[in-house]
């Protein structure tokens, strides 16, 4: 006797599955985890002149208070970028931009 296939899924049904997974981190989810660090990730006083708003793909923005805080920031993106992957190394970041608020 043949062994039974199992039922086909509508491919709408297996993509909100995909999506709809809690266990899934979003892009949001993984920029808020990043303002609860923030802090630690840059240091005093740096963080309370810049956030991070915004991360795309593998692009993350951070939103400064003015041009000044963006060029600290800016020289210090190497250290930034390495502690990230030390301290939250499942968030994917190659590239970090600045944008004045």
């Amino acid at each position: 006797m043949r062994e039974k296939l199992p039922r086909a899924v509508p491919i709408k049904d297996l993509m909100t599955k995909v999506f709809n997974n809690p266990g899934l981190p979003t892009e949001k989810s993984l920029v808020y985890d990043l303002q609860d660090n923030w802090e630690q990730l840059v240091g005093s006083p740096l963080h309370r002149h810049s956030q991070p708003v915004q991360l795309t793909g593998r692009r993350l923005i951070i939103g400064v208070k003015g041009s000044s805080w963006a060029n600290e920031l800016q020289l210090k993106q190497t250290s930034i970028l390495k502690k990230v992957k030390e301290t939250l190394p499942y968030i994917p970041i190659a590239e970090i931009r600045f944008k004045v608020l």
